[in-house]
């Protein structure tokens, strides 16, 4: 055989994998994801409700504290990237800024040796490649958001299941549109509905549920790489469960312990425990500030 020949024989092999994968790699990969969404969904419309059930839960902010944040603000000139934004605005700015400033890699040391405040949580993380879990990046967004004036804190999102990864993401409250907004520090994520409004924990559950589209915004990475809706939703149908949380958000309040109560949401008919304090109520956990 030539040279010329066998070198066609090589280009013909190589189109016939490329035409192969196209043919059956991409439909099976998405029955395949379609497959696990349609599974998580299903448990999710197993136990769709959150009924009130009697508990008031009183949550604190410490806003606008300078006083315990000048380093953070002196080093990263946190005056001159914040300057003019506010509300919804501000919260993208600083979302950026925390994504920009630290990476992420799920698998760091939880807590921090030097503690849970945003500054040594960065310290922690530029001794190991710059990166840290999906907790410390909520967390360090939830402290920025506060000290600029924005009531904030980190959840936890949970599977169906207890042996199961756990996921952290943002919770900001705007005033202006009167609600909370998901954001998700590690993919660079917030999602709205498809006329533009913006989502929480919550509404994106009900979104799973009820089947009707979500968009995240153009610019969703993951440690400077596109991360796309589809990824997004592979990802988030294992996390909308059930979400825990906090009630005294202050400088590093995940460490804080005796000055915090673990409070864990859970749907109507679902039994679980282990918690401090457990609410089907989804108003009382979701409060307005």
């Amino acid at each position: 055989m030539t040279k010329g020949k066998k070198l066609l024989k090589i280009l013909l092999i190589v189109f016939s994998v490329i035409v192969l994968f196209f043919l059956v790699g991409i439909p099976v990969d998405r029955y395949r994801v379609n497959a696990h969404i349609a599974r998580r969904v299903q448990t999710l419309s197993d136990f769709p409700l959150f009924e009130d059930d009697g508990i008031t839960i009183s949550f604190s902010y410490d806003l606008n504290r300078r006083d315990l944040y000048m380093d953070l603000i002196e080093r990263f000139n946190l005056d001159v990237i914040t300057a003019g934004y506010s509300d919804v605005a501000l919260m993208l700015v600083l979302m950026d800024w925390v994504v920009d400033t630290i990476g992420h890699y799920g698998n760091s040391w939880w807590p921090p040796p030097g503690g849970t405040d945003a500054m040594s949580i960065i310290a922690y993380a530029e001794n190991y490649n710059n990166r840290i879990n999906c907790r410390g990046l909520a967390i360090v967004l939830a402290e920025v958001l506060r000290l600029y004036g924005i009531p904030a804190k980190h959840i936890t999102a949970y599977p169906y299941e207890d042996d199961h990864p756990v996921h952290v993401v943002t919770h900001a409250y705007s005033q202006r549109l009167n609600q909370w907004i998901l954001l998700d520090p590690t993919l660079r994520v917030f999602v709205t509905d498809e006329y533009g409004n913006f989502l929480n924990l919550y509404t994106l559950r009900k979104a799973f549920v009820d089947g009707t589209p979500i968009l995240i915004n153009e610019n969703a990475s993951h440690n400077g790489r596109r991360y796309t809706l589809r990824r997004y939703r592979l990802f988030m149908s294992d996390y909308l469960f059930r979400f825990s949380t906090g009630t005294n958000f202050t400088f590093g309040s995940e460490e804080t312990g005796a000055n915090t109560t673990n409070v864990m949401l859970v749907p109507s008919g679902f039994s679980g425990g282990g918690w401090e304090i457990t609410t089907t109520s989804a108003n009382a956990f979701f409060a307005t500030p």
